[in-house]
């Protein structure tokens, strides 16, 4: 059984300011280990939940958090409002959904004999440079260099995938209709404790319709999840039926 958990403050509860000052996420690495208070388990027990920040709109002036996971969210201080419910999503093929999806858009490529994951906008700005035997992005034509808005939905597309070149959506059981909006490109950079470096996550908003193509398989992405950086808050698919 999976649950799916909705949680944000309550900004009016007379402890509200106690339940931040226990820790409340600002970044992309933060969040998980945040939420992680929520799913209390005995040690050794892995992180194993998916989860999406939503930051407020207009009329909300708290982020909220939507998490999937084998068990039920609790809340660790009675600030938090917690909803949760039981979440065995059922679909069929040809089935039309509104989704909503937060994706670390990466793709293995070989260098030297080595494999490594690159961020596919980055990788598509590397290959344009290339064919202009250009150093930096600044020095490659003005005409072949795209804005970054734009490299990065051609790029976002291609990954997804198309009918002609299966991609990740193919993987997953399903395919991207003709509305797909590709937003809000970021790259995150932290230094990780005892790791001596900064380390880098790229994430892109995708929305948009989709078509259910494989049942089983889509069922499986909508509990685990796509594509890579979960722990950073990737890879949780909110649908909604067309």
């Amino acid at each position: 059984m999976k649950y799916f958990s909705r949680i944000v403050l309550d900004p009016r509860h007379p402890g509200a300011k106690e339940a931040v000052a226990q820790g409340y996420p600002g970044t992309a690495h933060c969040d998980h280990q945040f939420l992680w208070r929520f799913f209390p388990a005995a040690d050794g027990t892995a992180r194993d939940f998916l989860f999406r920040r939503v930051e407020p709109g207009s009329a909300q002036r708290q982020p909220q958090f939507y998490c999937v996971a084998g068990r039920a969210a609790v809340a660790p201080h009675p600030a938090w409002q917690v909803d949760v419910r039981p979440y065995a999503p059922k679909v069929e093929a040809g089935d039309c959904l509104h989704f909503d999806l937060r994706v670390n858009p990466t793709q293995a490529h070989k260098r030297d004999g080595k494999s490594f994951r690159d961020d596919v906008v980055m990788h598509a700005k590397k290959r344009i440079m290339a064919e202009h035997g250009a150093r930096r992005w600044a020095d490659v034509p003005a005409a072949s260099r795209p804005p970054l808005y734009e490299l990065a939905e051609q790029a976002v597309r291609a990954w997804l995938g198309t009918a002609d070149r299966p991609g990740l959506s193919a993987r997953h059981g399903f395919a991207v209709g003709e509305d797909l909006r590709v937003d809000a490109y970021r790259q995150h950079r932290w230094t990780r404790e005892g790791a001596g470096k900064d380390i880098t996550l790229s994430t892109v908003d995708l929305s948009g319709t989709l078509q259910v193509v494989d049942a089983p398989r889509f069922e499986q992405a909508l509990l685990g999840g796509i594509g890579h950086g979960k722990a950073f808050g990737c890879g949780l698919l909110l649908v909604r039926r067309a």
